[in-house]
């Protein structure tokens, strides 16, 4: 099986840890790098969106974080040219309408679901990328 990369930005490490646990159970291979603060996440993809091999194939972005909530970094992101295809999936504890309907607007978007992360969601994910590879 191909080795998955994904990138966790959420800024509460026990839902990292979450996330973690659930990918590693799910896929031995599959590397994880976490961030608890989005603006370090937003730099380390701007040096790395000419390179595909350290560009991750899945990000599971937060919504509500204190330096940069999960929207600024879809904006941010917005403004990268990524040399590959990242599956992004937009994770919250929000009940709010607004942000699932703010969400739909973003095409770097590929999903948007609620929390807790399962191995459900991972498994659908994990499978949804290896179709785009």
């Amino acid at each position: 099986m191909e080795q998955l990369s994904v990138v966790v930005i959420d800024d509460d490490p026990i839902a990292q840890l979450i996330c973690k646990k659930i990918i590693h159970n799910c896929d031995h291979n599959c590397m994880v790098t976490a961030f608890l603060n989005p603006q370090l996440a937003v730099e380390y993809l701007n040096l790395h969106q000419a390179n595909r091999a350290q560009l991750p194939d899945i990000i599971l972005l937060d919504i509500n974080m204190p330096q940069l909530d999960g929207f600024q970094v879809l904006d941010r992101m917005g403004l990268m040219q990524f040399k590959k295809q990242i599956y992004i999936l937009m994770l919250t504890s929000s009940v709010s309408e607004s942000d699932r309907t703010k969400a739909t607007q973003y095409s770097l978007l590929s999903g948007f679901e609620s929390k807790p992360f399962t191995k459900e969601k991972f498994k659908m994910v994990r499978e949804e990328v290896l179709k785009i590879r």
